[in-house]
């Protein structure tokens, strides 16, 4: 079951910069983006922990977003990712 809006999620995205949506379940989960120096290569994640920390980009400690999405899928959820940006990140 669909919960999110795919125009709202692309927007957003665009918005912050991200390169890929990443839907658990039907909604959405986290945004991510390609890693660099300062991340040690690892890819970015656009998180909210919830416990009133702002929205921000940060180190997912991991390379590709592909070991994430595996890491879920064994779990048992569903996972789709919406490309935002023309960038391959599951490198």
């Amino acid at each position: 079951m669909t919960t999110y809006d795919l125009d709202k999620v692309l927007k957003y995205g665009q918005k912050i910069g991200a390169d890929v949506a990443i839907i658990q379940n039907g909604k959405l989960r986290n945004y991510y983006k390609k890693g660099d120096k300062a991340s040690k290569h690892c890819v970015y994640t656009y998180t909210n922990h919830e416990n009133g920390r702002p929205l921000r980009w940060e180190s997912a400690n991991e390379f590709c977003i592909e070991r994430i999405l595996n890491f879920y899928r064994n779990l048992g959820h569903t996972m789709e990712v919406i490309q935002i940006a023309g960038v391959d990140i599951s490198e």
